[in-house]
């Protein structure tokens, strides 16, 4: 079964950026980074969080950011530039995107979204999962 994502993705793309605390001044500094190039270039965003202690999935400190824009033709490109400025700027560090999907009996949701239906720069992490079964 096809799925586009004009009908699946519901609420943008998150970015995750996921570090421990000898790299936190690099995570930081890409978070500031990442979010000037935002800025500069109009893509539209919200949540831009830094977390400094694990939390909900994620077994380390991270930051988020979610890729939000009402046009899907408009997001699919926003996403493009940022997954192409995360290959050439992260560093050693570990990026993670997302859709954020309508969940639906075979498919979808928080769990299929951080398990199945993400991208990974770097080395992945292991996620605790199940707080989404």
């Amino acid at each position: 079964m096809q799925r586009l994502p004009s009908d699946w993705i519901q609420d943008g793309y998150d970015v995750h950026v996921v570090y421990t605390a000898p790299h936190r001044d690099e995570a930081h500094a890409l978070h500031r980074a990442f979010l000037a190039y935002l800025d500069a270039e109009g893509i539209p965003y919200t949540r831009p969080i830094l977390f400094e202690d694990p939390v909900g999935p994620w077994p380390t400190s991270m930051w988020q950011v979610l890729l939000k824009n009402p046009d899907s033709a408009a997001i699919a490109r926003d996403l493009g530039r940022c997954v192409a400025w995360m290959m050439l700027n992260r560093g050693d560090l570990s990026v993670m995107i997302h859709p954020n999907t309508t969940a639906a009996a075979d498919f979808g949701g928080h769990l299929a979204d951080h398990s199945a239906s993400m991208l990974w720069m770097g080395e992945p992490q292991v996620l605790k999962l199940d707080i989404f079964r």
